[in-house]
């Protein structure tokens, strides 16, 4: 993983959910319906099938850039992300 948006959301949800650990709360985990929680589970899954640690996955560029417009998550249509 790459940049730091990728860094800045993986590490939010790795220490809410190490606080949420200690607390002996469950751990939250981002549905897919949200470009944060489909880049998770998408870059976790292509990385332990092998093939993810020769890839890039950002927000800016790459494969995970051209899934989130494949699937919809990325528009720059100003009302439709009003909308949301």
């Amino acid at each position: 993983m790459t940049g730091h948006t990728e860094a800045i959301i993986t590490g939010m949800v790795a220490g809410l959910n190490a606080a949420k650990y200690a607390h002996g709360d469950s751990p939250i985990e981002l549905p897919s319906s949200l470009a944060v929680g489909d880049y998770i589970s998408y870059s976790n899954r292509e990385i332990n099938e092998g093939n993810g640690l020769r890839q890039r996955f950002n927000f800016s560029s790459g494969i995970y850039f051209k899934r989130m417009k494949e699937l919809d998550l990325y528009s720059l249509d100003k009302d439709k992300i009003l909308k949301g």
